[in-house]
């Protein structure tokens, strides 16, 4: 809303003086930044005003640079945000790949100017800075040693994307940000590609994140198994020759239900010589295993005599 004359004096303080959040030595650095932010995109709208304080922390640099003092990193952010604000993204993103490469968890700012830019619905210069951001995620899960760190980066980036507006407008770029951020965002991946009807990359991304089958949405496995049969068969091969590995009459049992579920995906493709190959070359290799063999006749999946 626009504000009342008498605040010109409070507003032009404010201005004047925001740069002391960023200058100032602080413990709360990131959140004193996050408000010199917030300042900049909110309440100091006036493009002649950005603009002046661009040039003020231009200035700045140029000076640190003329004179070899150390360039710090919140002046270069602060410079950054206002070239951001005057829509300068190459300059913007020249910076922040070299200052990412240098210290990896500066993408935890990322997710602020992604967000600024979906509320805007600036959607090409929103898929230039999550492009920014993808490419420096492996340095960041590298350098960042918690899990929980990684996981609460990825709700927020995930957040700030607009999973909705990305899967309508580009849909191949959310895949790739669903790639990126395995294994943290396997659950958004897995119904990603499901609801795609993307089987072959959905039994990837389980064998990616080697879940038991008994693990895997039984459901989807059950409709993947009806429209697509040859895309689970890999995974019922996998999961009997663990179970037959672990030799252990429950583990047998398992194997020998999955061989059946097999079985059914075999005949409904018309590959029963297939699996009559398959199936005797897999009792002749585990004669040495009577219980599992037991199992079989018990299953009448071998003959009883």
């Amino acid at each position: 809303t626009s504000a009342p004359f008498a605040f010109d004096p409070y507003i032009q303080y404010l201005r004047d003086d925001s740069h002391f959040l960023i200058e100032s030595s602080s413990y709360f650095y990131s959140s004193l930044f996050h408000f010199y932010r917030l300042l900049w995109s909110r309440l100091f709208r006036s493009s002649s005003w950005r603009h002046d304080e661009w040039n003020r922390w231009n200035e700045r640099l140029i000076h640190d640079i003329n004179t070899k003092e150390k360039i710090e990193i919140p002046n270069i952010m602060a410079f950054i945000h206002l070239s951001f604000l005057e829509e300068d993204d190459d300059r913007a993103l020249s910076f922040l790949k070299e200052l990412m490469n240098d210290d990896p968890t500066l993408i935890l700012f990322m997710p602020f100017w992604i967000e600024e830019l979906k509320i805007q619905k600036a959607f090409q210069r929103q898929y230039r800075y999550i492009n920014c951001a993808l490419a420096m995620l492996p340095l960041f899960f590298q350098d960042t040693n918690s899990s929980y760190e990684r996981q609460s980066f990825t709700r927020l980036f995930l957040q700030s994307i607009g999973e909705a507006a990305l899967m309508e407008k580009n849909p191949y770029l959310l895949e790739k940000v669903y790639r990126g951020l395995l294994p943290y965002s396997y659950y958004k991946y897995d119904s990603y590609l499901f609801s795609q009807k993307k089987f072959r990359e959905w039994v990837e991304l389980q064998h990616l994140s080697a879940k038991e089958i008994d693990l895997i949405d039984k459901e989807k496995l059950t409709i993947i198994a009806k429209e697509a049969p040859q895309m689970v068969m890999p995974l019922y091969h996998e999961a009997i020759e663990h179970l037959i590995s672990s030799r252990n009459r429950s583990s047998y049992k398992k194997a020998v239900r999955y061989l059946k579920k097999l079985r059914t995906v075999y005949k409904k493709r018309n590959r029963m010589l297939d699996w009559d190959r398959f199936f005797n070359h897999l009792v002749n290799r585990t004669k040495r295993l009577r219980a599992f063999q037991e199992e079989c006749r018990k299953g009448k999946l071998i003959d009883v005599e």
